[in-house]
């Protein structure tokens, strides 16, 4: 009877180490991901993301936007835009996505002066302007 006790116990030691063990090595790989700048392919909950930035999408002003689309089928080109960090907070470790925003100003042109370009073998030429503002 003590024999079966002590082999349980033994079981559900190893079950708990090896969890701790895959944790250690997922924290692991997410840290060394990120140091590179990358997500960890494998626990990046990328419809988790993708969802997020829909929603930060709606709450955007008239005017900025991201510069790729909010898809998941779109997540490779999204990925290339993402600015990725972290920090430790006990217990825990943050991870901190930073995506660009892109604004197209208005101006208003006031006048137009005509710059000299260079064409070829050192000849600069100069385009008239036959239209004033």
């Amino acid at each position: 009877y003590l024999r079966e006790e002590i082999d349980e116990y033994f079981l559900t030691l190893n079950a708990i180490i090896t969890d701790i063990l895959q944790d250690i090595n997922c924290i692991s790989e997410h840290l060394t991901f990120v140091k590179e700048g990358k997500l960890h392919p494998g626990i990046t909950p990328i419809n988790e993301i993708v969802t997020s930035l829909k929603e930060a999408q709606l709450h955007l002003p008239q005017g900025p936007h991201f510069s790729f689309r909010t898809l998941e089928s779109n997540w490779l080109e999204i990925e290339k835009c993402i600015t990725v960090s972290t920090y430790y907070d006990e217990p825990n470790i943050h991870t901190i996505l930073k995506f660009p925003l892109i604004f197209h100003p208005k101006y208003d042109i006031l006048k137009v002066i005509p710059l000299p370009t260079l064409d070829h073998d050192n000849v600069l030429t100069l385009t008239e302007i036959d239209q004033t503002i």
